[in-house]
């Protein structure tokens, strides 16, 4: 008897997918053993790869396999028994036949091959019939079942030989953009947190507006500084204008019956010429008050004696500050000290 090589077909013009023996139909012990020395290459397979990719860097493709209990759970599948024998897989959902097992065949409709039926349908072909697989039909059929056995990784080899290639292929193109999509993922984690640790960048200032700002900087700087030296100068100025004492004296000219006024031995008029401040301080002498002596006067210096000046009524010397306060002699001797 022949070895058998497991076929999945599109027949019947090409309404249904279908899984067949290429030889003719044997009975189930021989079947039966067939499987078992068909798992028993497949562990030997295996090994001779685990020994291989211990010795290769290369990393080995690793495939899923499910069993037909695990097959069913996971896609929600119930059986359904016909008198002929022929085995319905039924999704339990909605009732509707995913694909049909008639014993030496299995078979899938038109209106059911979406990606994930093709995948069920693959699954449950391998479970029965092995790893090797023939598979006739549309060019369409053939793609999505290439597609679904690349992308879930499924243990199968496909005959004829140009499928298999097809399949080699579109695994290594998966193998090829699963890596670059990690590499990207690892390259835009890499620049997030880069930019997370890099500091802001900060927009570049043309060398003229930083040569124009320093400038500015500068002029403000030395306006600040003059406008200081100036106020520092109003302020000793006022200071020593506050400490000042004026002793005003009074000596009358017979001739011209005037009273010459002198401050700190000086001609009145000269001082007040030089110190307007002299002049406030005159002007507030009690004398001068009471008197009503005329401002034009006091500032030439000489003020007319009046009636009010006769009978011991003269003006009196006094010692006064720069707000026209009278100074004791004794205080204003300490302050000349001083100076």
């Amino acid at each position: 008897m022949r070895k058998g090589v497991t076929t999945l077909n599109i027949a019947l013009g090409n309404e249904f997918g279908r899984i067949s023996p290429v030889d003719e139909q044997i009975s189930f012990t021989d079947n039966f053993k067939q499987q078992q020395i068909l798992i028993k290459r497949q562990l030997q397979e295996q090994q001779k790869q685990a020994e291989t990719s211990k010795q290769s860097e290369a990393p080995q493709q690793v495939y899923t396999y499910k069993a037909l209990e695990e097959v069913m759970k996971l896609n929600n599948l119930g059986v359904a028994k016909k008198k002929n024998g022929d085995i319905e897989y039924k999704r339990l959902a909605d009732g509707k036949t995913v694909c049909t097992d008639v014993g030496n065949q299995m078979m899938i409709s038109k209106e059911m091959q979406s990606p994930e039926n093709i995948k069920t349908f693959l699954e449950l072909a391998i479970d029965k019939y092995g790893n090797e697989l023939k598979v006739n039909g549309s060019q369409e059929f053939k793609k999505m079942v290439i597609e679904s056995a690349a992308a879930h990784n499924l243990p199968i080899i496909l005959k004829p030989a140009a499928l298999q290639e097809q399949l080699m292929e579109r695994r290594k193109e998966l193998a090829l953009e699963a890596k670059a999509e990690s590499l990207d993922s690892v390259s835009n984690e890499a620049g997030q947190q880069i930019k997370q640790q890099a500091p802001e960048a900060q927009p570049e200032v043309p060398q003229a507006e930083i040569k124009q700002h320093s400038e500015e900087q500068s002029a403000k700087s030395e306006m600040l500084f003059t406008e200081s030296k100036v106020q520092d100068s109003s302020k000793d100025k006022l200071q020593q204008e506050n400490n000042s004492t004026y002793d005003i004296k009074f000596t009358y000219d017979r001739k011209a019956a005037k009273y010459n006024i002198s401050i700190n031995g000086e001609a009145a008029k000269s001082v007040i010429d030089k110190d307007p401040n002299a002049l406030v301080a005159l002007k507030q002498h009690p004398d001068i008050q009471k008197h009503n002596v005329p401002t034009s006067e006091l500032q030439l210096g000489a003020i007319t004696r009046t009636e009010s000046m006769k009978g011991g009524n003269r003006p009196q010397n006094m010692m006064l500050d720069s707000v026209g306060k009278e100074v004791k002699q004794e205080k204003a001797n300490s302050k000349d000290m001083e100076r």
